[in-house]
């Protein structure tokens, strides 16, 4: 399902992609690396219901590391 959902964002380039921290196949962080990874301008909402230290955190970096 994440990986049909990568190829969405690749033929329809969003503006905005919510993502879940927990999906199938893949995490939301994976998601966002993806995203990077491929130089697409897209901003992204990770929202998530757990409470797993670190995940906020990496998110952050991930997400500023870009800006730059």
């Amino acid at each position: 399902m994440v990986l049909d959902a990568m190829k969405l964002i690749e033929e329809y380039n969003p503006n905005v992609v919510i993502l879940d921290i927990e999906m199938p196949g893949m995490t939301g962080l994976e998601v966002l690396a993806e995203i990077r990874k491929k130089h697409l301008n897209i901003k992204v909402i990770i929202v998530t219901t757990f409470k797993r230290p670190g995940y906020f955190e990496k998110a952050v970096v991930m997400m500023w590391m870009h800006m730059f």
